[in-house]
């Protein structure tokens, strides 16, 4: 096909083509979307119909500098496609179809991996309301959906993509630390953490290799929490590798293997019930095990059909957190903030680090390892939290959501309007409760660390 020399200068303008472009015997056109800053466009290419199953995987770029490479065109089957990139880039190799016209996969590669987990966060995308609504433990937030999506589609963004998949998966867990988020989001990170590990001495795994992979990977992410519970994500994700592990000692195709599988993590999925008291009286499913579920669907309908939907890659936020009207669970949570925070310093040793943080709160997770650690939990106090942290080494990215005003806004509103104010306005506690006022504290920096005023850092901390 030939451009327009306008369309040609429009789209060589913009720095990356981040989407997954398809063509398939049914369309005439094809779109890529172009960012550059927070502008957005969207082209069309012409599709014979000769080019069924053709792929580009989403590319992520890191943006360190604005110097641009040439203009160059990459061919696949009946499409040109125009692009231009920034320098220091994390370019994505012409990406195959997964599987194609009943070709067997024997073997997974980093494009393979990445292109299954696009698949997987696409539709848990789908999904996010609905685990938002059946979210109950270990608080009835209603932000599982939320916080699974965030995670995964920060990993979709940021993973470079390279033919290994030992670079691929340690891409992958690198960018899970960065965009993990909420008490599934870090056990999810653990888990690709966890298969990072497994895989490193590999350049392809056949299905044995990548079961192996799995059986490890969950452990290390039971690993990361204080009191790992049985019902939950962690409990599916075991079923569902020991099930992968069973099969791949007779079957090597991975377009056979996977949907197998599926069945027994579903299977888990709806036993949940009966390993958690809290489910069963709200009857429904755990529900970082039913986001865990939907990711594996997700996988499985693209290795069957062969076909990634547009998966485009947002210079902003993804989507606004949702209130689910009809969500489960009405009741006030035991502690009031759920609390994170990155920690990076020497000398930290993980069980030492859980066990402190015991006698501040429950539904601990420390995700990462070595010099850095991601940090989750439920507290009253994150500001004694984050006192006791800042002994072992310097403190980021601080979180401390209000769950109970969460509740309050789906459950128990005193009226349809919110007021909402920041941490300048010196309100007394009494009354942000009492008149369910939703305050937004400022950022703080000190001592090298990085505070929420009057949530994570109080004024005796500042003038001791």
């Amino acid at each position: 096909m030939k451009i327009k020399r306008s369309l040609y200068k429009l789209v060589s303008s913009f720095a990356v083509c981040p989407a997954a472009v398809f063509c398939n015997s049914k369309q005439k056109y094809s779109q890529c979307t172009f960012d550059r800053g927070d502008e957005r466009r969207n082209f069309s290419f012409f599709c014979s119909g000769k080019g069924q199953g053709d792929i580009f995987a989403s590319e992520a770029v890191s943006r360190k500098t604005a110097s641009r490479q040439n203009v160059f065109s990459r061919e696949t089957g009946n499409m040109n496609v125009f692009r231009r990139f920034e320098r220091k880039m994390c370019m994505a190799p012409k990406t195959e179809v997964f599987q194609a016209s009943g070709m067997k996969v024997r073997f997974l590669d980093g494009e393979r991996l990445r292109n299954g987990f696009l698949a997987g966060t696409a539709a848990l995308e789908r999904r996010r309301e609905h685990l938002n609504m059946i979210n109950v433990f270990p608080v009835p937030d209603g932000d599982t959906g939320d916080n699974m999506v965030s995670t995964c589609r920060s990993i979709a963004e940021r993973t470079c993509i390279s033919k290994s998949i030992a670079e691929t998966a340690a891409s992958m867990a690198e960018a899970a630390f960065a965009g993990a988020r909420g008490n599934s989001g870090i056990i999810f990170c653990q888990y690709i953490h966890g298969l990072a590990r497994a895989l490193e001495s590999y350049r392809s795994a056949d299905a044995v290799a990548f079961a192996k992979s799995l059986l490890t990977a969950v452990p290390f992410a039971e690993e990361a929490l204080y009191k790992p519970v049985e019902g939950t994500i962690l409990t599916v994700m075991r079923d569902w590798a020991n099930a992968v592990n069973r099969f791949s000692r007779t079957e090597p195709d991975f377009a056979v293997l996977l949907p197998l599988s599926l069945e027994a993590a579903r299977k888990s999925l709806m036993e949940t019930p009966g390993k958690m008291e809290l489910l069963a009286r709200e009857k429904v499913v755990d529900a970082g095990a039913q986001g865990f579920v939907d990711f594996l669907e997700g996988v499985v309908d693209f290795v069957e059909n062969g076909n990634l939907k547009l998966f485009p890659v947002r210079s902003g936020p993804a989507f606004l957190p949702s209130v689910p009207e009809d969500s489960h669970g009405d009741e006030m949570p035991s502690f009031r903030y759920c609390t994170e925070v990155v920690l990076q310093g020497k000398g930290i040793f993980r069980t030492d680090l859980i066990g402190g943080l015991s006698q501040y709160g429950d539904s601990i997770v420390a995700g990462g390892g070595g010099e850095r650690f991601r940090i989750h939990l439920h507290t009253d106090s994150p500001a004694d939290v984050m006192e006791h942290l800042s002994g072992k080494g310097s403190l980021s990215f601080q979180k401390a959501d209000d769950m109970r005003r969460q509740v309050e806004a789906r459950k128990h509103r005193l009226g349809p309007v919110a007021i909402l104010t920041d941490s300048c306005c010196d309100l007394p506690r009494e009354i942000l409760d009492r008149y369910q006022i939703h305050m937004v504290p400022l950022n703080v920096s000190a001592g090298g660390s990085e505070y929420l005023d009057k949530v994570t850092l109080k004024p005796g901390q500042i003038y001791t």
